[in-house]
């Protein structure tokens, strides 16, 4: 009698074949890529911003006025990338300073910014910057009532809230009829080694004159022609200027006299408020006397 028998491959799955398509190097730089060590940007790190920019030198490389007119590839001019380069290892330097001064660690900031993760932080609060101008232009979005700055909350606590330091800010980029110049939605490629920028690297200026970023005397003149003859800046800035203060000026005219009602209010709530308390008071004081003399009546009625 012939033995059934199992054939070989049953039952057994095959192996899935590899491709031999090359892979580009973005999908290759995709799959090794870890996942993010950066934690949201902290009070202390928007501070670090602020301060490297109000350095004029520093706010002339970032809005691209260190390259006009001079030739970056002898060094003559310094890219935004190099200032973003320099802007984050100037705030891994602030935020390592702090830690040492206040003796708390945060393992999450300790990691240094590469130029690319520096400059996406920079557009991200520079564009809450510009979200919170508009809404203080037109007096729209914050939500203030008068119970909130009955309670201390002012203006611009609301406005601080919604962007760190924007009023230092604001007197960087608040003259600008275009407070988003082109310089800053530009996005640079960064080269490789971007992520060993520490805090012991030299992020001044050299004083090299031929390295210099200050915009020279023609071009200032220029560029301030340029603005001066602008129809749209001409014609409309003084109007809208003029139409943003006095929506201020109304705002808080009515702001004030909204809080006036409400102390009126809180007064004489509180005033209420106390005479129900002492009322109170001396209802207690009369049920306590009440039944100290029913003691003394139940008393002498027990030694008679």
């Amino acid at each position: 009698m012939p033995s059934l028998s199992t054939p070989k491959n049953v039952g057994r799955q095959k192996a899935p074949k590899q491709s031999n398509k090359p892979v580009s190097r973005t999908t290759r730089a995709v799959c090794k890529t870890p996942k993010s060590k950066y934690v949201h940007t902290t009070d202390q790190q928007f501070l670090a911003m602020v301060e490297w920019l109000e350095n004029p030198s520093n706010y002339k490389i970032i809005v691209g006025e260190a390259t006009a007119g001079k030739s970056v590839v002898h060094g003559a001019g310094i890219t935004k990338i190099d200032g973003f380069k320099r802007m984050a290892a100037y705030i891994h330097g602030a935020v390592k300073a702090k830690m040492c001064s206040t003796g708390i660690y945060d393992a999450g900031i300790t990691e240094p910014w590469p130029a690319l993760v520096c400059q996406s932080r920079w557009k991200s609060y520079f564009a809450r910057y510009k979200s919170t101008r508009d809404k203080l232009k037109h007096q729209t979005g914050f939500g203030i009532t008068a119970e909130m700055l009955a309670h201390g909350m002012t203006l611009e606590d609301m406005v601080e809230k919604a962007c760190p330091y924007f009023y230092r800010l604001d007197a960087l980029f608040g003259e600008q009829s275009n407070v988003e110049p082109s310089s800053h939605t530009v996005e640079p490629e960064c080269e490789e080694g971007d992520n060993v920028w520490g805090r012991d690297v030299d992020v001044s200026i050299p004083d090299n004159e031929e390295a210099s970023v200050n915009t020279d005397e023609e071009f200032t003149v220029q560029r301030d022609a340029d603005k001066a003859n602008n129809p749209k800046r001409r014609d409309f800035a003084s109007i809208y200027t003029e139409a943003a203060e006095k929506r201020l000026q109304l705002s808080e005219k009515c702001l004030r006299q909204d809080i006036a009602l409400k102390e009126k209010q809180l007064e004489q709530e509180g005033r209420f408020r106390q005479q129900d308390i002492q009322e109170r008071e001396r209802e207690r004081l009369q049920r306590a006397a009440t039944n100290e003399l029913k003691k003394r009546i139940a008393w002498l009625y027990n030694c008679f």
